[in-house]
């Protein structure tokens, strides 16, 4: 069953339109532009495109058939998820939703099934008109005649959409000039045979051939108060039942904008009248494109399966283990991801954490060859350094790295179980081994650097760095709240993110939790179940997200609702033993997956 929803166009829910019936001019003086069939194969063709041509160019392949019963008008993609049309296509003449409202892109007489789209959506006032028992066709009605089908995928703009020219009907109407429009659509009332293939192909005025003037109607008055309508028309352009809700393009620069919706054939001495696509109209379709979007996955490089992808802040980058085994990045040129080297060393394949990322300056910090290395941007490229020599007055093997962006500490745990922090001191690097073992750090909002590790049992235990390393038992009193290896070398790479000036986590409870310090108390807050329990974690800060894999092997974007939490479920498989990192500033989420790297987008 499909579902609608009926929006007003303006707070004041202002009635529109005026009568044009005291024009002086006769019609039978009037030359008009009449639309044409775009495929060459018709009768009275207009440029000789063929099906190929119409359904591949812009903007003629974002047109196509609205179809509701046996209601049939035009349409145009105007966002990803968004078809604009006329109410009078969807609904009858009392205002009741026709049935089987449904899309088809760009048709022809060999197109495919039309589609469904998820909701329809119509303005409440030219409902209310209807239903009020004014006619589709009188002036009370047509200045709010417009509507819009919304998809959850991308079948709307499906090859793109026209982008909108606000107001443009307006500014030429106050200036008195005359410009290039073009309505384009299926006037399939133009044939009066059912079989004729024409009613099945895309129309067109001439685009270059008639400049047009439109003219916004006089003030009227609708139950004694005055209405200036969003309503226009003009002499020149003229097209018949079908077109209705196809779009009226402006053309600026050799550029075609949807500047209006043709809902009126003639009437009186008028030959073409639109709706024009006003500030509040533009407002709507662009909000609730916002509500249909969904997100989308998409492989942009092959990596080195089981290892983490990290995410430099500032440049906008990911870095990540390719599958030569050496340091990668990955970024968006403009057009597409591309992926290059960062050259240096081989990272050590048994290494459960092998490098971590300072999102500020971009340095990468990576094991390789048993020793610790720093890859940074010199005057030539990236350039490597050997940093901490375990062959030269160190003992042990590096296993995990993690780094601190707040003290700028690089964090070593070593297969002895012990820790070394890595420094610059300004003229050189030099570390010192602490005596807390393992751990991931973590730095807080306020400045405290805490390094986190797995305490015997399933809990989460910290040490804070405050002029020296302090015990911090945050979970003594909360039970087991973070399940996973509690060997001296496990790693919570990767398994904690800061967020909201708390730590989120996936509990071994299989839920979302937020642990806090509040009024001299660490507090766990549980924000949303069915995720997996070891599940990676990564925040987006600026938009109050959180991703992670839920009990289904599913991405899952945790969102905070109106009273609760809640769980966008996706399409997109991911793992629990994948990883994930967030550029906060784009909303656009990294993950990994076996081995290839994914950006993750709402789309």
């Amino acid at each position: 069953m499909q579902n609608h929803l009926n929006l007003g166009t303006r707070a004041a829910q202002t009635f529109f339109w005026a009568l044009v019936c005291a024009l002086a001019t006769t019609p039978g003086a009037l030359a008009y532009d009449l639309a044409k069939p775009l495929y060459s194969a018709a009768a009275g063709s207009n440029w000789g495109w063929s099906h190929a041509y119409i359904t591949s160019a812009t903007p003629y392949n974002k047109v196509g058939v609205v179809e509701a019963g046996s209601s049939r008008g035009s349409g145009c993609a105007v966002q990803r998820h968004i078809v604009l049309t006329c109410g009078h296509v969807v609904l009858d003449d009392r205002g009741n939703w026709r049935t089987n409202i449904r899309w088809d892109r760009a048709r022809t007489s060999l197109s495919t099934a039309p589609l469904s789209p998820a909701k329809s959506y119509v303005s409440s006032t030219y409902q209310s008109r209807l239903q009020e028992g004014y006619a589709k066709n009188q002036t009370a009605a047509f200045s709010q005649d417009w509507a819009f089908l919304a998809f959850y995928d991308s079948s709307a703009g499906n090859g793109g959409w026209v982008d909108m020219a606000v107001d443009y009907l307006e500014a030429l109407d106050n200036s008195n000039q005359r410009a290039h429009f073009e309505i384009v659509g299926y006037p399939s009332a133009l044939y009066s045979s059912s079989t004729d293939r024409r009613r099945d192909e895309m129309h067109s005025t001439s685009p270059y051939m008639t400049y047009s003037q439109w003219y916004r109607n006089a003030s009227f008055y609708y139950r004694g108060t005055s209405y200036l309508p969003d309503w226009f028309y003009t002499y020149d352009l003229f097209s018949e039942g079908g077109n209705s809700g196809g779009p009226v393009f402006c053309i600026v620069n050799g550029v075609k904008y949807v500047s209006g919706i043709y809902v009126s054939g003639v009437e009186g001495y008028v030959q073409a009248g639109a709706r024009e696509l006003t500030r509040d109209l533009y407002n709507i379709l662009v909000t609730y494109d916002g509500l249909y979007k969904t997100w989308a996955s998409t492989p942009v490089a092959a990596i080195r399966s089981g290892t983490p992808v990290k995410v430099n802040q500032t440049w906008a980058q990911a870095i990540s283990v390719g599958s030569d085994g050496r340091l990668q990045c990955t970024f968006f040129n403009g057009y597409y991801w591309q992926t290059y080297s960062l050259g240096g060393q081989t990272l050590d394949a048994g290494a459960k954490a092998p490098f971590d990322i300072d999102p500020v300056t971009g340095m990468v910090f990576y094991i390789s060859g048993g020793d610790v290395w720093v890859a940074y941007v010199g005057s030539t490229g990236w350039a490597h350094l050997r940093v901490l020599d375990y062959g030269v007055g160190v003992t042990g093997t590096p296993v995990a790295l993690s780094y601190d962006p707040t003290f700028r500490l690089a964090g070593v745990t070593q297969s002895n179980g012990t820790k070394r922090l890595l420094y610059f001191t300004g003229f050189s690097w030099a570390s010192f081994t602490t005596t807390f073992p393992g751990g991931r750090l973590v730095s807080s909002d306020a400045g405290i650097s805490i390094a986190w590790d797995y305490k015997s049992g399933g809990g989460l235990l910290g040490r804070y760095f405050y002029g020296g390393w302090q015990n911090l038992d945050v979970t003594a009193n909360l039970g087991g709240v973070l399940p996973g290896d509690t060997s001296p070398t496990a790693t919570l790479d990767g398994k904690l993110a800061r967020f909201g000036g708390g730590l989120a986590y996936a509990s071994n409870y299989s839920t979302l939790e937020l642990l806090m310090f509040w009024y001299g108390y660490w507090t766990r807050v549980s924000l949303q179940s069915g995720v997996n329990s070891r599940s990676w974690i990564a925040a987006d800060r600026f938009r109050s997200s959180i991703f992670c894999v839920d009990t289904s092997g599913k991405l899952a974007v945790m969102v905070p609702g109106t009273t609760s939490w809640q769980k966008t479920a996706t399409s997109i498989n991911s793992t629990a033993d994948s990883s994930g990192a967030v550029v906060e500033a784009w909303g656009t989420m990294f993950h990994a997956t076996g081995s290839s790297l994914s950006v993750c987008a709402l789309q």
